[in-house]
């Protein structure tokens, strides 16, 4: 029959393996875990980026749809023959005004447009041209 210290020890020995086995277990379960709760993160950062990218694509196709709309409009297509062919209206006269280069139409010295300028932008720029714009 076994002795009483030899039942004691074995049962130390099997609480050590078993408390080892749990301690394995539960280590492997948290990297595990841990992997899946990485791989989420990574999955829910993707999906804003892709949301992100879906809205300013979206924004891009409406700012292309709505440019669309405005180049197929008489006044854009009128614009834009009088700017580049510099075709007239019957009765209208063509005015060019040449500057010396390296000077500023119309410029006072003090930092304000001048009046030729002034002209230039009031009389032969409509306000939808945005070429003309960049006189002032």
């Amino acid at each position: 029959m076994p002795d009483k210290k030899e039942i004691v020890h074995g049962s130390r020995r099997t609480r050590l393996v078993v408390a080892l086995a749990l301690f394995a277990i539960v280590i492997f379960l948290s990297v595990a875990l841990s992997r899946v709760f990485f791989r989420d993160y990574a999955l829910k950062k993707e999906i804003a980026r892709l949301q992100n990218n879906v809205r300013v694509l979206e924004d891009k196709k409406m700012r292309s749809l709505e440019l669309l709309e405005y180049v197929k409009t008489d006044s854009y297509v009128e614009s834009h023959a009088r700017m580049k062919f510099g075709m007239v209206k019957d009765g209208e006269e063509v005015v060019i005004f040449n500057a010396d280069p390296g000077t500023t139409m119309g410029s006072t010295g003090d930092g304000r447009a001048g009046q030729l300028e002034e002209m230039v932008v009031l009389f032969f720029c409509p306000t939808e041209t945005i070429i003309c714009a960049g006189l002032v």
